[in-house]
């Protein structure tokens, strides 16, 4: 489909067509066990626990690392531990 631009009020043309947009999954709370060290790295227990996102999209999941240092941080799915390495 094409649309005439000038036709658009310059809000529309800046809106993205999202009119073949998937629906948005379902909120995913999972409750992390707060487990908190004064050596190893945790995941802040003020983190969020709900995150949203479109089925096939990337989800970004905002979260504070203690204790990370020089280490980094992967998460998979299913995982309920953080993995560090550069110990």
């Amino acid at each position: 489909m094409v649309l005439e631009t000038s036709a658009l009020t310059p809000q529309a043309q800046l809106m993205p067509d999202i009119s073949h947009a998937p629906e948005p999954l379902e909120a995913h709370e999972e409750s992390y066990p707060g487990r908190v060290s004064a050596t190893d790295p945790y995941i802040d227990p003020a983190t969020a626990t709900k995150v949203r996102a479109y089925a096939g999209t990337t989800a970004f999941i905002p979260c504070i690392v203690n204790n990370l240092g020089q280490r980094s941080v992967s998460v998979s799915e299913g995982d309920e531990e953080i993995k560090a390495s550069g110990d």
